[in-house]
């Protein structure tokens, strides 16, 4: 039986909860998942802030630079980056059976889903490397470290309480960043002075509130809180998106080998070699994307609407649950359908009697209609595979969930409780301080990433984004952040980014490309 999240209903309202500081919005899992988007993605962005930018044809030139990519070899990838980005070495016999399953089904196979096109399903490349996780700490900020780049200062367990501002140099002019507040490991309150500029980077759930924490934000929610406000702009903590997910649909694998004898060899494998079942991620190397074509949901042009996500648990004989949400020698597999691009909107605003505290956030998931058909739809697609994946082991737990007891097993009714009973985050936040033009009041800034209304700040993270992209968002966070370091050198005339002396090789089209299927 499917279990259910405590603590997350949402009813009709949206899920609301505080989140502890420090909360950044990408789990570490799905933060593995190399998946860039669907190029409509960022062409919407262009159009709406009016800028070539951030069109796909330019995003692609800084989804490259990051890259380090020796197994695909086509002109929508590189292997001069910093990041490494590989297929995990192992394929569980549990994601063999859905690619046949997803065959069988007329479901089109997509090699490369950060090429020319998303729609299908497909082997997931990850942020990893010779059975080693690439994250950002490892790929760029601990390089800089060794090699004592001059300049740079990383502090740890530093929570930045808000950005300092003074009034402008001369009547009329905007505010001026010029550095932060922040609390020590230690709890000592200190200050940080900028020589340039601000750049918050906290993730959707906290840049909003250190923005509104420094002043900046909502004028009456910021006086709500004793705080003075500086700018108004309403737009800070509004936009919030992320794909929701019901957990309501799981098989079962009777024939998996779960027992501590297959683990330790697990454990001996990758200590050895860093080869075996632990290069996996915790979620199955296996994604499908589909456009589910339900009008309404303002779906980029040629993009998916949802994404099926794998994952794993383990369950003793008599019910235990063990390693729930982890493949790890999983012996059961829950199906979840992912909304891509949610009509429902959230909010992140300030506890009034506590701003420096947890922010308050509104999530605001199935709050549109479109979005329960889509999420219906994918459930319906995992009934649908029910007769495939049972020839292949796998076997659809038709057990009601126990909110939804009073509903037979898969009819509208029951996927409609189940939405409300299970639904959970992807901790895709994003939106919270979304890009726009300077004459669009919920704008937070502009298509340079600077905050509007203020002098000498930026954000630079997936807040900035005014709609949520075709998947995982770990990707998309570093194309933006990647392009907001050329941005910075020009404000700033720094040295332009030096390019690999290595040039890579001439391509042709189509590009070639073999993951490991079974």
């Amino acid at each position: 039986m499917p279990s259910t999240p405590e603590a997350t209903n949402c009813g009709g309202k949206g899920c609301v909860f505080p989140l502890p500081f420090g909360t950044g919005g990408g789990s570490s899992v799905n933060g593995m998942m190399y998946v860039r988007g669907c190029s409509g993605d960022f062409d919407r962005w262009c159009a709406l802030v009016d800028d070539p930018r951030w069109c796909y044809t330019n995003a692609l030139n800084y989804f490259k630079r990051s890259e380090k990519n020796f197994e695909i070899i086509s002109r929508y990838h590189s292997a001069l980056g910093p990041m490494s980005v590989s297929w995990p070495p192992h394929n569980y016999g549990t994601a063999k059976a859905f690619e046949g399953a997803f065959a069988a089904k007329g479901y089109s196979r997509v090699d490369d889903i950060n090429g020319p096109g998303q729609i299908g399903y497909s082997r997931i490349q990850t942020t990893t490397g010779c059975g080693k996780r690439s994250s950002t700490y490892r790929a760029f900020v601990e390089p800089a470290l060794k090699s004592n780049r001059p300049g740079l200062t990383v502090l740890t367990y530093a929570d930045v309480q808000k950005v300092l501002l003074r009034e402008g140099t001369n009547a009329g002019d905007p505010p001026l960043a010029y550095g932060v507040e922040y609390t020590d490991a230690g709890g000592v309150d200190r200050t940080a002075y900028a020589a340039k500029e601000v750049i918050i980077t906290a993730g959707a759930l906290h840049s909003p509130q250190i923005l509104m924490c420094s002043g900046i934000g909502p004028c009456s929610d910021i006086e709500a809180a004793n705080l003075r406000c500086w700018v108004d702009r309403p737009g800070v903590g509004q936009n919030l998106q992320d794909h929701p997910r019901p957990t309501a649909m799981e098989f079962k694998c009777p024939l998996c080998d779960v027992d501590w004898n297959t683990r330790k060899r697990d454990l001996n494998e990758y200590d050895l070699l860093h080869l075996g079942a632990l290069t996996e991620a915790a979620i199955l190397q296996l994604t499908a994307f589909v456009n589910t074509g339900i009008e309404g949901a303002g779906l980029p042009e040629k993009c998916p609407d949802l994404q099926i996500i794998l994952l794993g648990a383990t369950e003793s004989k008599d019910g235990e649950r063990c390693m729930d949400n982890d493949v790890w020698r999983h012996n059961i597999v829950k199906w979840l359908p992912a909304v891509l691009h949610p009509e429902s909107r959230g909010e992140v605003t300030l506890d009034p009697s506590d701003p420096f505290g947890r922010p308050v956030v509104t999530l605001g998931y199935f709050t549109s209609q479109n979005d329960v058909k889509v999420a219906i739809r994918g459930l319906e697609m995992g009934v649908a595979m029910a007769d495939e994946l049972a020839k292949r082991g796998l076997i659809l737990d038709r057990t009601p969930i126990p909110p939804c007891r009073d509903f037979e097993f898969a009819t509208r009714e029951y996927w409609e409780c189940a939405i409300n009973a299970t639904s959970y985050t992807l901790w895709h936040f994003s939106g919270t301080c979304s890009m726009g033009k300077i004459t669009n009041p919920l704008a937070v800034v502009d298509s340079s990433l600077r905050v509007i209304g203020v002098d000498g700040l930026s954000v630079c993270d997936a807040s900035v984004m005014p709609f949520v992209t075709s998947g995982n968002t770990n990707a998309p966070t570093c194309m933006i952040a990647e392009q907001c370091a050329d941005l910075v050198r020009a404000r700033h005339g720094l040295p332009e980014y030096r390019e690999s002396p290595f040039p890579e090789p001439p391509f042709q089209d189509p590009p070639f490309s073999e993951p490991p299927f079974g």
